[in-house]
């Protein structure tokens, strides 16, 4: 029996009663499939909090009644597809789950690596996708079945080359990130034209393919050049050898991130004081932070947020569509208004990419600060 029918199962068992009392329980069930990362290094910061907030999203329809198609309430039932991040991997998973599990939609996965060649199967099988994270343009690109819930790799490189030399003041930057990640080294890219654009010298651009091998001759490099501020556009895991190694050698300058990166867990490292990153979404005093760490015990990441509202707004799609058509809901996904969420307002105008801000946070004295917005030309406090 796979994991996905395993937690399937287990997930109804927990539903309390009254989650489900408004359902005429003989009514088949409208069927969500989510790719999550239980099988590798990217479960605890990624796939555990997608999944947590996926758990949330489905209690809480199915608490209400479920969805209302005509004069019928639809109990939501979640199906997950446990994968270690890979392109293989992320493409068994929706062919499992449209062709075996005949799902009516899929969140995930996350990771752009995953999320294109996954984007690609979902068109081709015309079926609603949405990553709730995946910031690479070709996700989407020239697909009409496929969404995201983020900005896209071009803006937060922009915004934060903007930062860097506005805000910071600096002047010489080095980069150094993960050249085969369509996700690292399109926004190194970004970076690297927005920064130069604005009047400042990249002195280093060093691309590795093997951490273990590549990280320490590239940072020979990079302190060598004695650069304003150093740009590691790259996951948390790889990130935090990186600051480290940085740290370790003496090298105090300012050090930039991207949305991979874990500012929460990161605030309780000394080697990230005086870093900064660009982020969707952090959380604080609202509603669903306060449910979220009441039910688990820790603070929801971005990644929740976002899935939590890829789920909101999928139900009240299906919601408004009538009908269980895949089509009709891809379409009132376009059509229907803004959707207020908790990482902030979507709208899908003429494709998958909805208009997101960026947030700019720093660690500062082992805090984390909002620093600044843009949602494009120039960073505004």
């Amino acid at each position: 029996m796979r994991y996905g029918i395993i937690l399937t199962l287990f997930i109804a068992s927990l539903l309390p009663a009254v989650a489900r009392s408004n359902t005429d329980r003989s009514i088949d069930p409208i069927r969500i499939g989510l790719i999550a990362y239980t099988k590798d290094e990217h479960q605890r910061r990624v796939g555990t909090p997608a999944l947590n907030a996926a758990h949330m999203a489905v209690e809480d329809v199915n608490r209400a009644g479920g969805i209302r198609l005509g004069d019928k309430q639809y109990p939501v039932e979640l199906v997950v597809e446990g994968i270690a991040s890979s392109p293989q991997n992320a493409i068994a998973a929706m062919r499992r789950l449209t062709n075996l599990e005949q799902v009516t939609a899929v969140i995930g996965a996350n990771y752009s690596v995953d999320a294109i060649p996954a984007g690609h199967f979902a068109e081709k099988a015309r079926t609603p996708f949405i990553s709730p994270m995946s910031t690479n343009p070709r996700t989407t690109e020239g697909r009409n079945y496929v969404f995201r819930m983020s900005f896209l790799d071009e803006k937060q490189g922009q915004v934060m080359a903007d930062f860097a030399f506005e805000r910071l003041g600096s002047r010489r930057a080095a980069l150094l990130y993960n050249r085969p990640d369509p996700y690292s080294h399109d926004i190194a890219a970004v970076f690297i034209g927005s920064y130069v654009g604005s009047g400042g010298k990249v002195v280093v651009k060093e691309g590795y393919v093997d951490l273990d091998h590549d990280l320490e001759p590239s940072l020979d490099l990079i302190e060598k050049a004695a650069p304003d501020v150093i740009y590691l556009p790259n996951f948390s895991n790889e990130a935090l050898r990186q600051v480290r190694a940085i740290r370790k050698r003496g090298i105090d300058v300012p050090l930039l991130g991207a949305d991979g990166w874990s500012p929460g867990e990161f605030s309780t490292y000394p080697e990230f004081d005086n870093t900064y990153m660009t982020v969707h979404w952090f959380a604080g005093a609202d509603r669903f932070s306060t449910r979220y760490m009441e039910r688990y015990g820790v603070e929801p990441e971005a990644v929740s947020a976002l899935t939590f509202d890829a789920f909101n707004l999928l139900f009240q799609a299906i919601g408004r569509s009538g009908r269980l058509d895949r089509e009709t809901i891809r379409q009132q996904l376009i059509d229907m208004p803004s959707f207020d969420g908790v990482s902030g307002d979507v709208d899908f105008i003429d494709s998958g990419d909805p208009d997101k801000m960026v947030k700019i946070l720093g660690i500062l004295d082992g805090k984390v600060q909002s620093l600044g917005h843009s949602n494009g030309g120039g960073v505004a406090p």
